[in-house]
Order: structure tokens, then C-alpha cells, then sequence
């Protein structure tokens, strides 16, 4: 369990890592989902009205600005679907504190097998 000024933190916070490129937001997006699998984490931040507007948000889909379409793919950064999965744990920790946004497909990877993907190909 955090305290109240960590979940909030992690929504206001600005510069680097949340400000470099499109995937410091969906950084800061898997951050918090991380954060709220604990269930007391979930009831906090069903009283912070910071977090449960950013959980509620629509999100945000970007590409890098790079004229090579692969390190723009895998550079890319998308949260719908994250805070889809914030709201959806607070909602099941506290009813009716939050509305779920509807389901959005991704476009790309996860962060973590974008990650995973661009180590492979640099490293061949």
C-alpha cells in the first residue's frame, strides 16, 4: 500500500521519463496500473479525484516522429486499454467510484513486448 501523494504523483508528475516521446505516457499509464493491483491502493485512489479522472480519460495513441516506420512502431505509445484496466480495479474495489470507459483495441504491442522487440532487433 502507498499513500495518497504516490498515486496522485504518478498523474501530475512532468518532465523526463513522462515527457520523453509517446511512450513516457504509457509509461506512466502501466505505472499506475501497477499500483493499483493492490486493493487498497484501488480504495485510495477512489477518493483522489486526480487519479479517477485520468483512469477515465479516452487515452492517447502516438506514433515517434521518425522517417523509419519500424523505430516509429515500435517507439509508439498508446494508454487506452491500460486505464481501461486502472478504471476496471477500482471499479471492482469500490462500485460505482469510477466509470469504466468502453474497450478500445490496441494498435500496437505493449509496452513491454515493444520493449522486448526492440532489444532483438538491435541486438542482431
Amino acid at each position: 500500500e502507498v499513500p495518497p501523494w504516490v498515486l496522485s504523483g504518478v498523474v501530475a508528475a512532468e518532465g523526463p521519463p513522462w515527457d520523453d516521446g509517446p511512450q513516457g505516457e504509457e509509461l506512466r499509464a502501466n505505472l499506475l496500473l501497477q499500483l493499483l493491483r493492490t486493493p487498497a491502493n484501488c480504495t485510495t485512489a477512489a477518493k483522489l479525484t486526480d487519479v479517477l479522472d485520468y483512469v477515465q480519460q479516452p487515452g492517447m495513441k502516438a506514433k515517434a516522429d521518425t522517417l523509419f516506420p519500424m523505430r516509429a512502431y515500435l517507439l509508439s505509445g498508446e494508454t487506452p486499454d491500460v486505464l481501461r484496466s486502472g478504471a476496471r480495479l477500482i471499479a471492482r474495489q469500490c462500485p460505482g467510484a469510477v466509470e469504466v470507459p468502453p474497450r478500445r483495441q490496441r494498435d500496437t504491442p505493449s509496452l513491454q513486448t515493444k520493449h522486448d522487440i526492440r532489444v532483438a532487433w538491435t541486438t542482431f
